[in-house]
């Protein structure tokens, strides 16, 4: 999920990161699905990995990544290579859209967003926060 705040400026020197979505569930209205409904993914891949809007939400396409890549499941990524075969040979080269930030890092930035009152996803404009290419 992004985060684009004044705070990851200040931790990482970049104002827009992403972070699992697991690492949210601390926020308020944030949880995990805990609905005995079966839930589906639906991933979005394109050649290059991207920002995108989900359910008005800023996110990530699926990241072309050799870890994610093996994530998926053996049958997915020979599909996935049909339609992409220049991904096979980039899976480690891949860049992401923005930088990842997992594990206490991430923990870390959700925790100060909470202790200062500050939304997640700040407004991008020239006052609140540098902009990213």
């Amino acid at each position: 999920m992004l985060v684009r705040s004044k705070i990851a400026w200040r931790m990482f020197g970049v104002t827009e990161v992403l972070l699992p979505a697991l690492l949210l569930t601390g926020v308020p209205g944030i949880s995990r699905y805990s609905d005995e409904t079966p839930l589906a993914y639906h991933h979005v891949l394109f050649k290059g990995h991207h920002v995108i809007f989900a359910n008005g939400t800023e996110t990530e396409s699926l990241f072309g990544g050799e870890q994610a890549l093996n994530a998926v499941g053996a049958a997915a990524r020979t599909e996935i290579f049909a339609i992409f075969p220049e991904m096979r040979r980039m899976a480690s080269q891949t860049a992401g859209a923005r930088p990842f930030v997992y594990g206490p890092e991430g923990r870390k930035l959700v925790r100060r967003h909470l202790a200062n009152d500050v939304p997640l996803v700040s407004p991008k404009d020239k006052d609140s926060c540098q902009s990213v290419a």
